[in-house]
């Protein structure tokens, strides 16, 4: 299913790819989700997050970032920004990213206490999903949802999962 079909009301679970498709301008997916950003922040669908997604963004924003702006890998961006703290500062696009997302009225970005970590252990080994993929389940098994926004089809293997894609 697509993004533009989540009905009005729905609460919906968005994965770090959501966010990034607009920030990086991603011509494949960026209208898709910019569209469904904006429903979210006027408040027709109701969007939740965590604090592992948000970070997994601002993580590939300065990662993105430095790689285009000095033609590099994104592993030699990586080492890069490791190395030298004052690039770290300059960078633009990550906090202007991360502002952005921090406007959206109606999202909700939830923590990972311990109970929710040992079920991401689970999910991980029930669903073959890497770590923080499990995390995200049990993100939302513990906020009651089973929709989410994601472009990561390995989603499709958790047969509670709704899974819209842009």
């Amino acid at each position: 299913m697509r993004l533009k079909d989540i009905p009005d009301g729905t609460r919906v679970f968005i994965d770090a790819n959501i966010f990034l498709y607009p920030a990086l301008q991603d011509r494949r997916f960026m209208t898709a989700c910019t569209a469904f950003l904006k429903r979210v922040e006027a408040g027709a669908v109701q969007g939740f997050t965590s604090v592992l997604v948000l970070n997994e963004v601002l993580h590939q924003l300065m990662r993105m970032e430095l790689a285009r702006s000095r033609g590099a890998s994104l592993a030699e961006a990586t080492r890069y920004l490791q190395a030298n703290p004052e690039a770290v500062k300059k960078l633009t696009l990550a906090w202007k990213g991360m502002r952005e997302i921090r406007a959206i009225p109606n999202g909700t970005v939830h923590a990972v206490n311990e109970p929710v970590l040992w079920k991401s252990v689970e999910h991980s080994k029930i669903f073959g999903l890497l770590a923080t993929d499990g995390a995200h389940l049990a993100v939302m098994e513990a906020l009651g949802l089973t929709d989410m926004a994601s472009n990561d089809p390995h989603f499709k293997r958790v047969p509670w999962l709704k899974l819209y894609q842009p």
